[in-house]
């Protein structure tokens, strides 16, 4: 409420499974928004202080790149960092493909995309691990990646406390991931062509 010209709050009911809320409200965020740059955050992980002051820097020293991630830290809620670099954040890429084959390289918090790219991958899909889809439409596109070697998000994993919304079961998302799972694999395809 104090900072009406740079924060907008967008609310909107829950979507069902969690999957189809979480792209449907990361949507609306990107219908909302804009900004330069696009910044994704869940409600349970952080951003450090220079979050937005570095890759903004790395992507307007380098133009040729759409996307900048970073080191991140993950571990399970209420409990000590491992002290290693989150998924592959402690590793640089240029571009997603071949490597996004072996798994995701980043939590969600730790890239930061221009807008522009946001654009030309298109929305999320209501898909379990539609980040993970929404990377390999990145991939196929061939964006180049700049890596800031710095920690600067935190990713804090709350699977498994009590409240949390969890499917109805292991056969209520069966279906939908492997439909995740072929898309993937029809976009590896398309970057391989």
């Amino acid at each position: 409420a104090r900072h009406p010209d740079a924060v907008r709050y967008l609310r909107q009911d829950h979507a069902g499974e969690a999957y189809a809320g979480c792209a449907r409200a990361r949507n609306a965020g990107l219908a909302a928004a804009s900004g330069e740059f696009i910044q994704l955050l869940d409600s349970d992980d952080l951003l450090m202080a220079d979050k937005f002051a570095t890759p903004v820097a790395a992507l307007r020293a380098d133009p040729a790149c759409g996307i900048s991630y970073c080191y991140a830290r993950e571990y399970p809620f209420a409990e000590p960092w491992p002290g290693r670099p989150a998924r592959r954040t402690g590793e640089s890429f240029t571009v997603l493909y071949p490597d996004l084959v072996l798994g995701r390289i980043w939590p969600s918090p730790s890239p930061l995309y221009r807008r522009e790219v946001v654009d030309a991958i298109g929305p999320f899909r209501e898909l379990v691990n539609s980040d993970g889809e929404f990377e390999c439409r990145a991939g196929v596109l061939g964006v180049r990646l700049h890596h800031c070697r710095v920690y600067l998000a935190d990713v804090r994993n709350t699977h498994g406390l009590e409240g949390r919304r969890r499917p109805s079961g292991p056969r209520a998302t069966v279906g939908v991931n492997a439909i995740t799972h072929e898309l993937m694999l029809e976009h590896a395809r398309r970057a391989a062509a």
